[in-house]
């Protein structure tokens, strides 16, 4: 595979169709319609209803659902993640800011957090993905990113691997927030890549709300509604 080939794959990264466009990973018709879910124009919040069952989470929103026909466009996070094309965390901020726009529009935060990822995992993979999300959305949106406010403990088995039930019962205290970074801020913007059970998130919200953080939200590239995410095998 050449470089070129590596940033301008030569079939589309949703429909895997060739294409002929040179500027997109995308072909015409998946740029034309893609799966973006618009904030705050009247529709149900799944993601906000479900991440508050137990947490007083204020906004949670991902401006892409990764759900039957739509959930084609995950497989540009699979190759962020798994083909290390690193590259594609700007082409997915992009393709999600009619989206990101409106959220950013009506919320204001004082930081963005990325998830973090253990260190052993970090090598492995060569970055962390959240982090890499969270610092296009703080460059496209003028945003102040603290990669250091959380980090992770110990290495937690891969969600990919674990069953439904296994990923609800993620440790919470398997993360921890700077006492001194956390007394920073008010109100924080938790990122990571997708949404599914919310075991992460939440396990993230409770290390800031041991160091007294007075408001956090969650925001995801991607959400899978629980419905969908039973009639089939987890993602990611």
């Amino acid at each position: 595979m050449s470089l070129l080939d590596l940033y301008f794959p030569k079939h589309c990264l949703v429909c895997r169709r060739a294409r002929a466009e040179k500027t997109t990973v995308l072909c015409v018709n998946c740029a034309a319609n893609l799966p973006t879910q618009n904030y705050g124009r009247g529709s149900l919040n799944q993601m906000l209803e479900q991440a508050q069952l137990n947490k007083e989470v204020c906004h949670a929103y991902a401006p892409f659902l990764n759900a039957g026909e739509n959930g084609g466009l995950i497989n540009v996070l699979y190759q962020l993640k798994y083909a290390k094309r690193a590259f594609l965390a700007r082409d997915l901020v992009a393709l999600a800011s009619p989206g990101l726009d409106s959220f950013f529009e009506q919320h204001q935060f004082d930081v963005l957090a990325p998830v973090p990822m253990h260190f052993t995992k970090i090598i492995q993979r060569g970055f962390n993905q959240a982090a890499l999300l969270t610092r296009e959305i703080g460059k496209r949106y003028a945003l102040a990113a603290d990669p250091q406010l959380l980090s992770q403990l110990s290495r937690k088995k891969s969600q990919a691997s674990k069953t439904r039930s296994e990923r609800h019962e993620l440790d919470v205290h398997l993360f921890k927030a700077n006492s001194v970074r956390a007394q920073r801020y008010r109100h924080v913007l938790l990122v990571d890549d997708v949404f599914t059970t919310g075991s992460t998130l939440g396990a993230c919200f409770e290390a800031l709300k041991k160091q007294a953080v007075p408001e956090v939200s969650y925001l995801t590239l991607f959400y899978t509604p629980l419905e969908y995410a039973a009639k089939r095998p987890l993602e990611l």
